[in-house]
């Protein structure tokens, strides 16, 4: 039987890019929130290099220069993701990535996208970014993103 074959797409809460042997992706959950408790999140984004259906990929919290190291695996399933040590956060979302492969489940493409057009992918950092044609000052109303939203990026 053949090894799946890394493809980007939707894996739960990562978003990953594969181009070659080259992977990319972003990694946003929160839980919590809810009468009087606190909220949690694990956010990262992540890199890395494929060889078939594994690689070694380093992650981090946007804006810091600390780097956690760790492998991802594709499987019929979906994808698998271990961490050298956890991100803040991520034990009380995701539960802890250390030690065992943290199962990700493929998720299918939105009807009209097409995944093998993605050219990388990025965590909005902003409060609020309006979604514009062109460039230029934003309307009134418009739509937007806001903060640890994942997207996808087309040519």
């Amino acid at each position: 039987m053949a090894e799946p074959a890394p493809r980007s797409g939707r894996y739960d809460s990562l978003t990953l890019v594969v181009k070659g042997d080259r992977v990319a992706g972003a990694f946003a959950e929160g839980r919590g929130g809810v009468e009087g408790m606190p909220s949690f999140s694990c956010i990262f984004l992540l890199h890395g290099t494929l060889s078939g259906a594994h690689g070694t990929v380093e992650t981090w919290y946007p804006g810091e220069a600390r780097r956690i190291s760790g492998t991802l695996a594709f499987d019929a399933a979906g994808a698998a993701l271990t961490l050298a040590e956890d991100h803040g956060g991520c034990p009380m979302t995701t539960g802890s990535m250390v030690g065992s492969p943290y199962a990700l489940a493929a998720e299918a493409a939105d009807p009209g996208e097409d995944v093998a057009r993605w050219q990388g992918v990025a965590l909005v950092t902003a409060e609020r970014a309006a979604l514009l044609a062109e460039p230029g000052p934003a309307p009134k109303r418009s739509p937007y993103l806001v903060a640890t939203d994942v997207v996808a990026v087309e040519p």
